[in-house]
């Protein structure tokens, strides 16, 4: 009896839970929902449309299921956020520019801007072993790429109730991706 009792009140509170996350859901989505018709307004009729953004853009969070089975089940119990694809493509298999200095630029001709500008030539492929690319990495200087906002595809300055329905479905996505579900289908009886 008291196994039942334990089962009922598991039970309940998973309820109690879903129903809480529920209403947050419909809540945080009524506010983007709002906010998003009202940059609509704002913006104009066709700047927030589906032939407005640009196609070649890509998503920076991809959500993906661990199992090869189609079953929709089984693929909402595993998603998850990919922060490999969300991280900025790093520079190292690229060749880049070596900075110039000073003292570089300054020759017999004087100080031009065409002097300024050093290409990369056989002498740099010399320096560079392809095998020893890690400590060339290490040695220079890293550059740092700050993501950018998708929200800027709509509009140059986009107003604060684009934002503002960025950050309410930002909001959803992260409650969906909190909820603890079973990890098999035997769990749910």
């Amino acid at each position: 009896m008291a196994d039942n009792g334990s089962t009922l009140g598991e039970t309940l509170d998973k309820v109690d839970t879903y129903l809480r996350l529920q209403s947050e859901i419909a809540q945080e989505l009524r506010k983007g929902f709002m906010h998003l018709a009202e940059a609509k307004y704002v913006l104009g009729p066709d700047t927030l449309s589906q032939f407005s953004y640009d196609r070649r853009m890509q998503a920076s969070v991809f959500c993906s299921s661990k199992s090869e089975d189609l079953d929709l089940d089984a693929a909402v119990r595993e998603i998850h956020l990919d922060p490999i694809h969300a991280e900025p493509s790093s520079m190292a298999g690229l060749r880049s520019r070596k900075p110039v200095r000073k003292e570089d630029s300054e020759g017999e001709g004087g100080d031009s801007s065409a002097d300024a500008i050093r290409q990369p030539g056989e002498d740099d492929a010399k320096d560079i072993d392809s095998n020893k690319m890690s400590d060339v990495a290490a040695a220079s200087p890293t550059l740092t790429f700050k993501k950018k906002d998708p929200i800027f595809m709509f509009s140059g300055f986009p107003p604060k109730s684009l934002r503002d329905a960025q950050s309410s479905f930002k909001r959803v996505l992260d409650i969906v991706q909190s909820v603890d579900l079973p990890s098999s289908s035997n769990d749910r009886m």
